[in-house]
C-alpha cells in the first residue's frame, strides 16, 4: 500500500487578499497566489484525514465534479508541503488515531493559582484541562485575581472560583475541605514562592495551601519566580520538604521574568512550563498509578466511576455469582424485614441477594456509574441505592448487618480507622459485621492491602466479639480467584 500524509499539527494559515500565506513547522513563511493558494486551501483541507496519492486525487476529482488529467500541479505542490512539514508521513505500521472525544471519563482536578504572574495563563491551562476530559474547578489565592478575572475562570469551568477559607453558609463543610476531598488530582500552577513555604510548612491561611495539605489525592506543584528566589537556601530547602513529603515537583523552565523593565527582559531560569507543556506532564503522572497520593490500590471515587463505564471484563473484583459459602453466612444473620447496609456494593450484587432474603437494603457505592448498573441490573429489587463516599457519609439509624466485600482492603491506611468508626455507629446492639479482605497469600502486584487473620482479628476487636475468621476467596470473571479472609463480627454496645 502507499504511503499515507496527513496535514502537521504545527502548519499555521493565514490570508490577506487572494495571497494564502503557510507558515511551516520549521517556522519557515511561504506564500502562495491565485490559483495555486486555492489548490494549496483544498489540498490542506482533504490531509485533515490521512490519504494517499491516490485517494487525495480521487477526494479532488470528486470535489471539482472532473477527474483529473494532469497531476503534475498537484505532485510538485505535495511535494512541497512535504519539504517544508506541512504534511507529514502516516507510519505504516501504526493506525491513524482520531483525537479523544470530549466528555471522556477524566478526573476531577483542583487547579490552584497563586499571586505569580503565569496566573494570568490560567484560562488557558483550565480550557486545555478540560479538553483532556477532566472536570476543572479553580482554587485561588487573593494574590492571583490580581492576574486572572474571577469571572473568566467560572465561565469557562461553570463552578465558582474558591477564593476564600470561608463560605456564605454556616452549615457543611468548608469550602477548601469540600475541594481537597472532591479532587483527584490538585494542580498549583503556578506556585509562587510564597505559596510553596505555606505548603511546606502546614500554614493553611489561604485556599490554595489549604487545599494542598487537606487533599489525599497527588498534589502536583509548578514553581513560578525570579531565578534569585528560586536559587535562594530558604527556596531550596522548601522544595526538598515538599519532595520528600510526596509532592510531584515540577522543573521550572526559561521565560520572560516581567518584574524587569520590557527593554530588560531576556529569558532566564524560574518560570513554570507553559500550559500546553504542563498538560503531558499531568498526563504521565496520572498514568503512574492511582490517583491517591499514598501508593495504594484504593483510587478516587471518579476514577472508580470510569472503571465501572468501562467493559466489566476489565473488573476483576467483580462476580456475576456470591463468593462461596457466602450466601449460607448470610441466610444465618438475616431476616425479614431486618435492616441491612452493602458497603461498596459495586453492581448490586449482594444487595440485591439480601433484598431477595427479606432484608430492608441500604446499598452504598461512591461511584455513580456502579450504582446507575446496580439499579439497571436489579430494578425490581426492593433495595435504597446510595452514591456516597463511606468515609464521610452519614447514614439514617442502625443496621442488624452491615456487609462489605472488599472495600476495607483498598483503603489507605489512613482512611481504615474513618470507615471502621462508621461501622461502629451503624451497626446496632448485636449487629453483625461481615467483611472479606484480601489475605497474605493474595498477590503484591493487586497493591492492596493484605491481612493475616491475627491482623485482622486486631483491627476489628475495638468493634465487638469477631466470632469467626477463615480462609476464602473472592470471585472475579472468568472464574478468578484471589485469596481471601472473611471475618464475622458481633457488635457489642
Amino acid at each position: 500500500m502507499s504511503d499515507r500524509w496527513v496535514r502537521a499539527e504545527r502548519a499555521w494559515m493565514f490570508e490577506q487578499g487572494d495571497a494564502l500565506f503557510l507558515l511551516d513547522a520549521r517556522q519557515v513563511l511561504r506564500r502562495m497566489a491565485q490559483q495555486s493558494a486555492d489548490l494549496a486551501r483544498a489540498v490542506l483541507a482533504l490531509y485533515r484525514a490521512p490519504r494517499s496519492r491516490d485517494e487525495l486525487l480521487l477526494a479532488l476529482s470528486e470535489l471539482t465534479g472532473a477527474p483529473i488529467e494532469s497531476t503534475d500541479v498537484i505532485d510538485a505542490l505535495c511535494d512541497e508541503l512535504k519539504r517544508a512539514g506541512a504534511i507529514v508521513r502516516v507510519p505504516s505500521h501504526t493506525p491513524h488515531v482520531q483525537p479523544p472525544a470530549m466528555g471522556r471519563a477524566g478526573l476531577r482536578v483542583v487547579l490552584g493559582i497563586t499571586g505569580a504572574v503565569q496566573s494570568s495563563f490560567s484560562p488557558t491551562m483550565a480550557s486545555l484541562l478540560m479538553a483532556e476530559g477532566h472536570t476543572v474547578r479553580v482554587c485561588a489565592t487573593e494574590e492571583s485575581l490580581r492576574f486572572c478575572s474571577a469571572m473568566a475562570l467560572t465561565a469557562l469551568t461553570h463552578s465558582p472560583v474558591c477564593s476564600s477559607l470561608w463560605d456564605a453558609s454556616a452549615y457543611g463543610p468548608a469550602p477548601h475541605i469540600r475541594l481537597a476531598e472532591w479532587a483527584d488530582l490538585v494542580l498549583v500552577a503556578p506556585a509562587s514562592a510564597t505559596t510553596l513555604s505555606r505548603i511546606a510548612q502546614g500554614v493553611c491561611d489561604n485556599p490554595v495551601s489549604a487545599v494542598a495539605l487537606a487533599t489525599r489525592a497527588p498534589v502536583l506543584l509548578a514553581p513560578s519566580m525570579n531565578v534569585a528566589m528560586l536559587e535562594a537556601p530558604a527556596i531550596a530547602r522548601t522544595l526538598e520538604t515538599l519532595r520528600l513529603d510526596g509532592h510531584w515537583l515540577i522543573e521550572p523552565t526559561q521565560g520572560h521574568e516581567v518584574a524587569l523593565a520590557p527593554s530588560a527582559r531576556a529569558p532566564m531560569h524560574g518560570t513554570m512550563p507553559p500550559p500546553h507543556e504542563l498538560i503531558p506532564i499531568v498526563r504521565a503522572v496520572v498514568s503512574t498509578g492511582p490517583a491517591r497520593r499514598l501508593p495504594h490500590a484504593v483510587s478516587s471515587l471518579a476514577s472508580w466511576d470510569a472503571r465501572y463505564l468501562a467493559e466489566p471484563d476489565t473488573r476483576p473484583w467483580q462476580s456475576d455469582a456470591l463468593d462461596e459459602g457466602l450466601a449460607e453466612l448470610l441466610a444465618q444473620h438475616s431476616a425479614p424485614s431486618l435492616r441491612a447496609l452493602d458497603v461498596g456494593c459495586g453492581t448490586g450484587l449482594v444487595a440485591a441477594h439480601l433484598a431477595s432474603l427479606g432484608c430492608s437494603v441500604t446499598a452504598l457505592d461512591g461511584a455513580a456509574a456502579a450504582i446507575a448498573q446496580a439499579q439497571a441490573r436489579y430494578p425490581r429489587a426492593h433495595v435504597r441505592w446510595l452514591c456516597a463516599d463511606a468515609r464521610t457519609v452519614t447514614l439514617d439509624g442502625t443496621f442488624g448487618l452491615v456487609h462489605d466485600r472488599a472495600l476495607l482492603h483498598v483503603l489507605a491506611p489512613e482512611d481504615v480507622p474513618l470507615v471502621l468508626a462508621r461501622y461502629a455507629r451503624w451497626l446496632s446492639d448485636q449487629g453483625t459485621l461481615v467483611i472479606s479482605v484480601h489475605s497474605a497469600q493474595a498477590p503484591e502486584s493487586l497493591g492492596t492491602t493484605r491481612y493475616t487473620e491475627a491482623s485482622l482479628r486486631a483491627l476489628l476487636a475495638p468493634l465487638g466479639s469477631v466470632t469467626l475468621c477463615e480462609s476464602c476467596t473472592l470471585r472475579g470473571p472468568e472464574a478468578t480467584e484471589v485469596p481471601a479472609l472473611r471475618a464475622v463480627l458481633t457488635r457489642q454496645g
